[in-house]
């Protein structure tokens, strides 16, 4: 796949994948190209005897003929893995547990690849927390 990951897309639980990012890539990697490039290409993509190219090759060519029906069973077959989000109480107790050591101040960390004050990093944490919380633009006080 030109332009994006080379990885082939086993299909089973014992390798550490994401369904919906493969196929996201696959389709980055594609562009603009036509649904019967894409249909022709995808087998190329999952791994040689993986549970995704059996999973394929079962599938009905009047199925493998429509690139839309191709998406449609793939999503049904790897649906997106619904995420825990955070609830508002555990925003609250990671912000209230958070505490700026004073061996820090005056240091530098790497944050997104970049060198940045501690404290800024710290106050930018503190202000991502405040903001999951809901209480950013609140009056809402959570101290002891």
């Amino acid at each position: 796949m030109t332009g994006a990951s080379n990885v082939l897309f086993w299909g089973d639980d014992t390798h550490n994948e994401n369904a919906q990012d493969f196929f996201k890539s696959f389709n980055y990697a594609m562009g603009s190209k036509d649904d019967a490039h894409k249909r022709r290409q995808f087998l190329n993509c999952l791994h040689s005897g993986g549970a995704a190219e059996v999973w394929y090759t079962a599938l009905p060519e009047a199925t493998k003929a429509d690139w839309s029906l191709v998406e449609d069973a793939f999503h049904a077959k790897w649906p997106p893995v619904k995420i825990a989000a955070k609830r508002t109480e555990e925003y609250e107790e990671e912000l209230l547990s958070c505490r700026m050591k004073d061996e820090v101040l005056g240091l530098k960390e790497q944050v997104a690849d970049r060198e940045v004050w501690s404290h800024i990093a710290w106050a930018d944490k503190m202000g991502k927390l405040a903001s999951g919380a809901g209480i950013m633009d609140s009056k809402t006080y959570i101290g002891h």
